[in-house]
């Protein structure tokens, strides 16, 4: 017997994004917008969409950086973080 799951990568990550920016916008204090206060399937379409191909445009950042990905993403994010703290002092 051969069981199939069929998973969107690029849905299942924009929900997780979409439930993280909630919690950790909500940890900070900050109050977002009363109709994205809900569950992905119910946030308006142009959210849901503007989530989902944020999904995308992080799903081909670590397709075109493989495994190392996240590494050159923290990497990236570090140097540029030194180069704007050097540049504001």
């Amino acid at each position: 017997m051969e069981i199939k799951v069929n998973i969107n990568m690029k849905k299942e990550l924009a929900e997780y994004m979409h439930k993280v920016y909630e919690e950790e916008s909500k940890k900070a204090g900050w109050e977002t917008q009363k109709k994205t206060r809900k569950s992905f399937a119910k946030l308006p379409k142009e959210n849901r969409e503007v989530m989902l191909r944020m999904a995308e445009a992080v799903s081909r950042w670590f397709t075109k950086h493989g495994n190392d990905g996240h590494d050159d993403f923290y990497n990236y994010i570090c140097i540029k973080k030194e180069l704007f703290e050097e540049i504001e002092q």
